[in-house]
């Protein structure tokens, strides 16, 4: 009777070994998709991180290129305007001259008339 009550605890043990060794393969098969996850996502997580960097080195050489242009443009403005500047002053002068030359306020361009209006004035 021992031997029988043995044999069923043995054979218990064995049938729980089994579910056991079972549950171990579920859960290395699981380990061995979630270590093969993690990588994949390393993976994808370094190659953002080298897309990133360059889009930042793209953006801070862009910044200065635009700093650049941006002075650039300022010192092209003030020109302008110092030309504009002695433009005006000629054409006041070329007015006052006109005057005293004798032609009538009426017919000469006003002070802020263009470049063509004093030509075909002139023609």
């Amino acid at each position: 009777m021992a031997r029988v009550r043995l044999d069923s605890y043995k054979s218990c043990l064995e049938e729980e070994l089994g579910r056991k060794d079972l549950k171990k393969e579920v859960l290395a098969s699981s380990l061995k998709d979630a270590n093969a996850e993690i990588k994949r996502l390393r993976l994808e997580l370094e190659r953002e991180k080298r897309e990133t960097q360059g889009l930042v080195d793209y953006y801070n050489d862009s910044e200065s290129k635009m700093k650049a242009l941006h002075q650039e443009l300022e010192s092209e403005r003030t020109a302008a305007k110092a030309v504009t500047d002695e433009a005006k002053t000629a054409c006041h002068t070329l007015r006052l001259a006109l005057i005293d030359l004798g032609a009538k306020i009426s017919e000469v361009p006003a002070g802020d008339a263009s470049a063509l209006a004093f030509m075909e004035w002139t023609q």
